[in-house]
């Protein structure tokens, strides 16, 4: 019995694994970012400095392990604001038409 089909790859293990691990640190870290911006507006540009630092230290580190997924992740970066940015005005869009 063959069980190659079974085995995977550790570049793609490892590089599916940082994906995933950043798309969910990714989303915690902007619901605090947002949690903090609507409680405290001093202490938001503080946090997303620190946000932006480690976003930029984490790409540094994915890029040179591989460009593609340095990609992804910059990606799922922009793309997690950028959802709720649109989201945020769609309700207020459908709140005001009422």
């Amino acid at each position: 019995m063959n069980l190659n089909w079974l085995t995977m790859d550790n570049e793609i293990f490892w590089g599916t694994l940082l994906i995933i691990f950043s798309w969910i640190m990714g989303s915690l870290a902007w619901v605090v970012f947002v949690s903090l911006m609507r409680k405290n507006k001093n202490t938001r540009y503080l946090y997303l400095l620190l946000l932006l630092g480690a976003a930029g230290i984490t790409l540094k580190n994915v890029f040179n392990y591989s460009a593609i997924i340095g990609w992804i992740v910059g990606f799922v970066y922009f793309i997690i604001p950028l959802s709720d940015f649109i989201l945020k005005h769609a309700r207020k869009r459908k709140l005001n038409e009422f």
